[in-house]
Parts: structure tokens; C-alpha cells; sequence
């Protein structure tokens, strides 16, 4: 999960939920959708967006467990 997010491990949460933000911004269905991209590449980043969401959750609860 972590290298989804471009982070490492040892990376506090707030580090790593800034890379995830910055992720989760560029694969937004709304934000792709709005580029006027073809339906395939959209769905391409919708699928990007999940996985980049289920990293996220992976991580923020490994780092808050210990």
C-alpha cells in the first residue's frame, strides 16, 4: 500500500496523508471528468482512485495501531 502512495515506511501519517491527498486529487472521477477525457480514461481513473483510497485506509490504520 505504501508504494501506491509514493510514501515509505517510517513516514508519519500526516506525510502520508499528504501524498495521498495529492493522489486522490489527480485521479478524482469529478476532476478527471471535468478534463473531458474519453470514458475508458476516466474509468481508468476511477479504478486509480479506489485503489489509491484502499492504500490510504491500509496504511492510516497500521500506522495508528502501532
Amino acid at each position: 500500500a505504501l508504494p501506491i502512495l509514493g510514501a515509505k515506511r517510517g513516514d508519519s501519517l500526516p506525510e502520508v496523508k499528504r501524498k495521498y491527498r495529492k493522489l486522490a486529487m489527480e485521479y478524482h472521477p469529478d476532476r478527471v471528468q471535468a478534463k473531458g477525457v474519453s470514458p475508458e480514461f476516466a474509468a481508468a481513473a476511477e479504478e486509480n482512485f479506489k485503489e489509491i483510497q484502499h492504500a490510504f485506509d491500509m496504511v492510516e490504520k497500521d500506522i495508528k495501531a502501532g
